[in-house]
């Protein structure tokens, strides 16, 4: 997170609860309740692959000289390689039927998808990361109230 300038995963917690009883008829018949809830909020770390700039307008690079790798480039995701290894194919000119790039759809999802901010994860190339925290919510209620005649007892828990 401090390489790519996210902050760090936070982490709220409340926890409340009361509890209250008494009697109904003296020393014959009680009740008793309780409530508690806990409201909780955690930050996790998520790292999901995403297209490079490159990728996203239509330029599918390679290394002509071994595969793909997230060696090929440094943090940033420049070239770590003499640039005559890699290679490009641009992916809106090798379509056979010649309609080129969805102009109504295409953008729109792109458009949705953040852009890289680490190199961890992908080829480096054409797939990057995106470092993110995601907060992750943990909210339970826990209510028991008793009460208690003479002979009879119920619960409702």
């Amino acid at each position: 997170n401090n390489r790519s300038g996210n902050k760090r995963p936070v982490l709220l917690r409340n926890q409340f609860g009361f509890a209250f009883g008494g009697p109904i008829i003296r020393n014959r018949t009680f009740f008793f309740a309780t409530l508690e809830w806990q409201r909780q909020t955690q930050a996790s770390v998520e790292n999901r692959v995403v297209y490079t700039p490159s990728l996203r307008a239509g330029n599918f690079r390679y290394c002509t000289k071994g595969a793909n790798s997230g060696a090929l480039v440094d943090r940033g995701g420049n070239l770590v390689v003499p640039a005559g290894d890699i290679a490009s194919v641009n992916l809106l000119t090798v379509d056979p039927s010649r309609q080129g790039l969805d102009t109504v759809y295409l953008p729109k999802l792109l458009a949705q998808m953040p852009a890289p901010n680490n190199y961890d994860l992908g080829d480096g190339l054409n797939t990057g990361g995106y470092r993110y925290n995601s907060p992750v919510p943990d909210n339970y209620y826990q209510l028991l109230v008793r009460e208690h005649w003479p002979g009879f007892v119920r619960c409702l828990c």
